[in-house]
């Protein structure tokens, strides 16, 4: 496995989840969201693809199910409750659990079983009404027959479902975003954030605290040779000004935005809330 290529794939896959996490918790407020239903989608789908290019079978499998799932959402055919939300988080958690034994170079190992059977029942609508709280009872889906079998790990031995040929060609595309979203969540323009490898830009930063002081020496040389020269003085000022200008803006790359710091307060929150018997308003 390339190791550039998996980092890469972690790195992103991270991201994703991150930001389908924060869309989960904004749709059990707005459980008819389609701008949230189809980036939560589109974070499955893109995962499940990446994974396919790994070969990391159990998290194809994962990934499957819930996209599934996202998809009779994203069609109305069905309406996400707090059940809903908490049994897909729970599975973003199996997600971020594979993701570390990748990165390990382990092969991840399939999810739990009574999760992917709740997912299955959730998509195939057979669930029973949320009560509100996190019980052990919430985690068996509630039409299981007890001549089912069940896999001991993992989602139920069923076939996928039918998918068209375009979504079948963007899973085999390594961490590909889609070209073009459906109409329910489109984002016009294209994107304006590329990854850089953070030690290219601490070399940055080191390449221009030099320029800095080399930019010093040189006003300090142009200051002992007096102002009689006006045209040498104003060089050296608009170099220091461009100098000044250029640090700020490499400073400013290498800054991370403060919100990664709190993600994961709501989702700790609205746990907690929901163990205590809480509706999350």
């Amino acid at each position: 496995m390339d190791n550039d290529i998996l980092r890469e794939f972690l790195a992103e896959s991270r991201e994703l989840l991150a930001d389908a996490q924060q869309k989960l918790l904004a749709l059990e407020a707005e459980p008819t969201d389609a701008a949230s239903l189809a980036a939560i989608f589109r974070a499955f789908h893109t995962l499940k693809g990446g994974a396919g290019f790994l070969e990391a079978p159990a998290m194809v499998e994962w990934c499957h199910h819930l996209e599934d799932l996202l998809d009779k959402l994203r069609s109305h055919k069905l309406v996400a409750d707090s059940g809903m939300i908490d049994a897909i988080l729970r599975s973003v958690d199996v997600l971020q659990r594979m993701l570390g034994e990748l990165s390990r170079g382990e092969q991840p190992l399939v999810g739990p079983a009574d999760l992917g059977s709740l997912v299955r029942a959730y998509a195939n609508g057979e669930h029973r009404a949320d009560t509100g709280s996190l019980s052990a009872d919430e985690s068996r889906p509630a039409a299981e027959s007890p001549s089912t079998p069940v896999p001991e790990e993992g989602f139920p031995n069923e076939p996928h479902a039918t998918r068209d040929a375009t979504e079948d060609s963007a899973s085999s595309t390594p961490m590909a975003a889609p070209a073009a979203a459906d109409a329910s969540g489109s984002e016009p323009g294209a994107e304006t954030t590329i990854r850089v490898d953070s030690t290219r830009l601490d070399r940055a930063m080191n390449q221009v605290g030099e320029l800095v002081l080399l930019c010093n020496r040189l006003s300090a040389a142009v200051a002992k040779l007096g102002s009689g020269d006006d045209t040498l003085v104003r060089l050296a000022r608009e170099t220091d000004l461009a100098v000044n200008d250029l640090q700020n803006t490499v400073m400013r790359l290498r800054m991370q935005p403060c919100k990664r710091l709190f993600q994961s307060l709501p989702r700790v929150v609205r746990d907690a809330s929901r163990s205590l018997g809480k509706r999350v308003r």
